[in-house]
């Protein structure tokens, strides 16, 4: 199993790189497209606070692909736009035909559009973002008839129903591997929410609550906040059941926080033949603030916690 980083710089690249990570994810602005805000990748060009979310150019984007492959690491793009119009396929087309002459090894594509233009246009692979919220095996048989050889699955799922799309995979005989989130991942149903924003500001943010009369009933209280950040504790059972990938969160993120959580997973996958108990212990060896963070406040993907039961 791999740990897939975020990649918005170059420095970003290079330091995960010297940390051991096999994969990233990364994205181009799509200025040059006329595009300042909106961007074929899913996220927008950059944070309210000015942070890049995606690399300035494609120049850079060469640069990062060289550290990559002298590195041994794979460059999966991002292509994947879930609401993709039909009046800028072109743009589309372009964006994406620039990164596969900068040399990338996978397109993660997200919207129907996208893999029509897409499937039978370039020999490398293309992957279906979480954007398309692939529940169940009938997901699975649609995505293999696009020639799809990766899905990425929401966090929502457990352990048992992930295990079971994978074995479906494996029944099926299909040419394809599993993605999941490792850190970090959206409060609501990804791909299905249209409340985009810089986190924490809504779905992670504290709120003031207000009876009828003005009053005040609560304050910094979470009202639609159900994230859950942590796979430290289901890091073993992931491998075990055949996830390729863990994808860490955080593009426009402080690079020294990104490091840290690319640093703890990856020493936590070379311990993953010892029990999660003793790999959650390093861990909070590692990271004193872990346990405060994550574990007290049951912020455990694909697990059952308090968080799960106000799941509808």
């Amino acid at each position: 199993m791999n740990i897939m980083c975020p990649v918005s710089s170059v420095k970003a690249a290079e330091l995960f790189a010297k940390m051991g990570a096999k994969e990233i994810y990364v994205g181009v602005s799509c200025e040059e497209f006329g595009m300042k805000l909106v961007t074929f990748t899913g996220r927008t060009n950059k944070l309210c606070t000015g942070e890049n979310v995606q690399l300035s150019d494609f120049h850079e984007l060469k640069k990062v692909v060289k550290i990559c492959h002298d590195n041994n690491m794979l460059v999966n793009f991002t292509a994947n736009v879930r609401n993709l119009s039909e009046n800028l396929k072109e743009e589309y087309l372009e964006y994406v035909d620039k990164a596969v002459r900068c040399g990338v090894d996978a397109i993660i594509v997200g919207s129907i559009l996208g893999l029509i233009l897409l499937k039978d246009k370039y020999s490398i692979p293309l992957h279906a973002s979480t954007f398309f919220y692939p529940f169940n095996k009938y997901n699975v048989d649609f995505f293999n008839e696009f020639g799809v050889k990766r899905i990425i699955l929401p966090t929502a799922l457990s352990i048992s129903e992930i295990e079971e799309i994978i074995k479906y995979i494996d029944e099926k005989g299909y040419d394809m591997t599993v993605e999941v989130f490792g850190h970090f991942g959206c409060s609501n149903i990804n791909g299905r929410c249209n409340i985009f924003n810089d986190p924490p500001s809504i779905c992670r943010g504290q709120y003031t609550v207000y009876d009828k009369n003005n009053q005040i009933i609560a304050k910094n209280i979470s009202l639609i906040d159900a994230g859950k950040d942590c796979t430290i504790c289901s890091i073993k059972e992931l491998e075990r059941i055949g996830v390729t990938s863990l994808k860490i969160m955080g593009r426009g993120l402080s690079l020294k926080l990104i490091g840290t959580l690319v640093k703890i997973y990856c020493e936590a996958l070379k311990q993953t033949d010892k029990d999660s108990s003793y790999i959650r212990e390093e861990v909070l060896n590692i990271a004193s603030w872990w346990e405060q963070s994550y574990c007290n406040e049951q912020r455990c993907m694909y697990r059952r916690t308090d968080i799960t039961k106000y799941y509808i």
